[in-house]
């Protein structure tokens, strides 16, 4: 993603649409809204399914974002996706990129021992961790596997959130991640928005923690400038840019879990280089050391 390239990392998908075929076009609700993420001036989605305790195999991704992103692509080529008002992209929506999100939700330890070397997990772009209990929040900042880690907005988080474990999380790569839907359905789900942030908030260092909306329906989205304003009044870190919540750390995550992908595959990447020149002192020493042993052989 390009600067200043506005991602909501947390679109739910619902249930009923979670068995989607991987030929299959893109379900009705989620379709409604990528569109109108993508007319707010967002440039990438990830849709998120979200998985109760140990990941089956039953649990690998069932559906194709890339194809959902060429749906999304000939709609506004064709000129059938609204105009943004506000935004960005005030002459049209920009293209829009849609990712794949698995959300495990860790009810017990033994659930994110299983998916530190689970492959489901390998089948989606970006792997999030949203712990019920002191021991699951330990756990999955130290060991697991994933992109990051979600905290549950909609109540009363159920664990202390401390810096040795943030510091810990956020060593190995790992993001902090606040979804502002419950907030907008809840007044108490508000409340515990601003708990949560005023807790996480002073224990991070740098860009760690990213705003997404956790919204199943359009209805319950907010477009990325009114996303980043809600992040300021959050008080989350606003350094470089006062966007940094919902465009530069998002983009983070998905050049992280880019990375994390091709580690679990196996791929390194090989850089040309090109090869060494022989300093002409080198050269020219050489040279008469060869001269010398040719008189002495004469």
């Amino acid at each position: 993603m390009p600067a200043h390239a506005f991602a909501d990392l947390n679109v739910v998908m619902p249930r009923s649409t979670c068995r989607t075929s991987l030929t299959s076009s893109l379900p009705p609700v989620p379709k409604e809204t990528l569109r109108v993420l993508q007319a707010s001036g967002y440039t990438t989605v990830a849709l998120s399914r979200v998985v109760f305790g140990r990941p089956k195999k039953d649990s690998k991704c069932d559906f194709n974002p890339k194809r959902f992103t060429d749906e999304l692509e000939a709609l506004r080529k064709a000129g059938e996706l609204p105009t943004a008002v506000l935004g960005p992209h005030r002459h049209g929506p920009a293209p829009l990129t849609v990712l794949s999100r698995l959300t495990l939700v860790a009810e017990n330890p033994e659930d994110i021992t299983e998916a530190i070397s689970n492959e489901v997990l390998a089948s989606y772009d970006i792997v999030a961790m949203q712990p019920t209990s002191q021991q699951t929040f330990q756990l999955a900042c130290e060991r697991a596997t994933v992109d990051i880690v979600t905290l549950d907005c909609s109540q009363r988080l159920q664990f202390h959130v401390s810096r040795k474990n943030v510091q810990l999380a956020q060593g190995r790569g790992i993001r902090f991640e606040l979804s502002y839907s419950p907030s907008l359905q809840d007044p108490s789900a508000r409340r515990h928005l601003f708990a949560a942030a005023r807790t996480l908030a002073p224990l991070v260092s740098g860009r760690a923690i990213l705003l997404s909306s956790g919204a199943s329906e359009a209805v319950h989205t907010r477009g990325p400038y009114d996303a980043s304003n809600l992040g300021a009044i959050l008080k989350l870190p606003q350094r470089p840019s006062a966007h940094d919540c919902v465009a530069g750390v998002p983009q983070l995550v998905v050049s992280g879990a880019r990375e994390r992908c091709m580690r679990r595959a196996g791929v390194v990447s090989v850089m040309p280089c090109e090869p060494t020149k022989q300093p002409e002192e080198g050269r020219s020493g050489s040279a008469a050391a060869k001269s010398a042993k040719k008189r002495k052989l004469g």
